[in-house]
């Protein structure tokens, strides 16, 4: 699947903002089919495997019903990301083989999961243990 990547922010970018605070301007969103870059940068391969598994995911239950439960639920929102990031890590670590790097990218990732980017949804710890799972 080639998803398909436009400038701009998803038509939930205010209800985000609400629930969890102004995301980070390199933040990169999913709304049904498809991938919301806002600076219009260039993404890396890795990234884009982490929204295509929400593309599947709001695909399956809708984008609108998807993105209601992200922003109400926290628990919601830390099984959606961690699916994500997981499928993230595992497309990076198909490329470095060295254990030192991919121990450096899943705490980064770790980092971001446990981060306000998310509203603080999950700690640090638990994070890194499940998208190294």
């Amino acid at each position: 699947m080639i998803p398909k990547i436009v400038s701009g922010y998803p038509p939930v970018y205010s209800k985000i903002v609400a629930s969890v605070g102004e995301p980070p301007a390199t933040a990169i969103y999913t709304y049904g089919d498809t991938i919301y870059n806002p600076t219009g940068n260039e993404l890396d391969d890795h990234l884009v495997e982490h929204e295509k598994v929400h593309i599947r995911q709001q695909l399956a239950m809708g984008a609108n019903d998807w993105w209601d439960n992200w922003i109400a639920f926290p628990r919601f929102r830390v099984d959606m990301e961690l699916d994500a990031y997981r499928v993230q890590f595992r497309s990076y670590a198909k490329v470095h083989k060295d254990r030192n790097l991919q121990a450096w990218y899943a705490r980064s990732l770790a980092s971001d999961a446990s981060g306000p980017m998310y509203g603080w949804m999950i700690g640090f710890q638990e994070a890194y243990q499940r998208i190294r799972s």
